[in-house]
């Protein structure tokens, strides 16, 4: 696994390849939860990239509650039209893991859209 550029829209988010730009949003997710699945309770580093890509999920997350299926993370800018609510999965993952409700507005707003995706 390799990071984006620091200097990109998308900051340090995982990617397959050194200057990949264009991702899904499911791939990045699954990388996300590999990460999260190296977290133990001695080292907790993975989970603190986890969190930051994370954050920057709620402020990609759309009007309609969804995300942009694919995204330039050199850009930042969706690439297509396909929307998804991948993310949930992981933001609800996180609340558990550290027993907060940080991200339930993110979930609320993706569960309650009506954008079938």
């Amino acid at each position: 696994m390799e990071w984006t550029s620091p200097d990109w829209a998308c900051p340090n988010f995982p990617v397959s390849f050194e200057g990949q730009e264009v991702v899904s949003t499911e791939t990045i997710i699954a990388d996300m939860n590999a990460l999260l699945d190296m977290v133990t309770d001695g080292d907790t580093s993975a989970r603190s990239k986890v969190l930051h890509v994370a954050h920057m999920f709620v402020t990609l997350q759309e009007a309609d509650g969804h995300w942009a299926a694919m995204r330039n993370l050199r850009t930042g800018e969706p690439v297509g039209t396909a929307r998804t609510a991948a993310p949930i999965p992981v933001f609800a993952r996180l609340g558990e893991m550290l027993q907060s409700s940080e991200f339930d507005h993110a979930i609320e707003r993706a569960s309650t859209s009506t954008v079938f995706v």
